[in-house]
């Protein structure tokens, strides 16, 4: 029955009560997490995660635009992180420790921190970014280029170029063929 037991009854007995004593040690229901900038770090990627990528390579945050994954040269993520602690402030049934840690993380150095901490994350290699050539991105689709179709635009497919013009499989582009024409002749 028990893996130790001898038979006695004793080694049993002994052998339940050291059980017993070890899984006593162990709380039951939700694990306490303590307010620290881990947890601010924890909360801003459970709210944000989906559309922010970070790049060691390349130096930076992405944030998904609905469109592409855009380089972040404005401090949109700055301006996200300081957004996540406004909503601190906010969180229904908040005890009296989240809001004073939620007015604490206001600072300069626990947004930053929030941030850095987020960035193992939320991280994506440089290589995973814009690995598909024959996808080209337009304002109203991704191209195909094999099959020419116009699919939507797809976070999965980590795309951060984009080319500012719809496409339009019945245009017609006179200019362009008549480039071709002359170049191969």
């Amino acid at each position: 029955f028990f893996p130790h037991s001898t038979g006695s009854g004793q080694a049993e007995e002994k052998e339940v009560k050291t059980i017993a004593e070890s899984v006593a040690r162990y709380k039951t229901g939700k694990a306490f997490s303590p307010l620290t900038d881990m947890w601010s770090s924890d909360y801003f990627v459970q709210n944000n995660g989906e559309n922010i990528r970070y790049c060691d390579k390349l130096g930076g945050w992405y944030m998904w635009d609905e469109t592409r994954w855009q380089r972040d040269e404005t401090q949109e993520i700055m301006k996200l992180a300081k957004e996540t602690v406004r909503n601190m402030l906010a969180i229904k049934n908040a005890d009296e420790h989240i809001r004073k840690h939620a007015v604490k993380a206001q600072g300069s150095d626990k947004i930053r921190s929030m941030i850095k901490l987020s960035e193992s994350d939320c991280s994506i290699k440089s290589d995973e970014l814009d690995k598909d050539l024959f996808s080209l991105n337009l304002l109203n689709g991704t191209l195909d280029l094999n099959t020419l179709e116009l699919n939507p635009h797809e976070q999965k497919d980590y795309i951060s170029k984009r080319i500012d013009l719809n496409y339009n499989p019945i245009a017609h582009c006179p200019a362009w063929l008549k480039f071709l024409k002359s170049t191969f002749k």
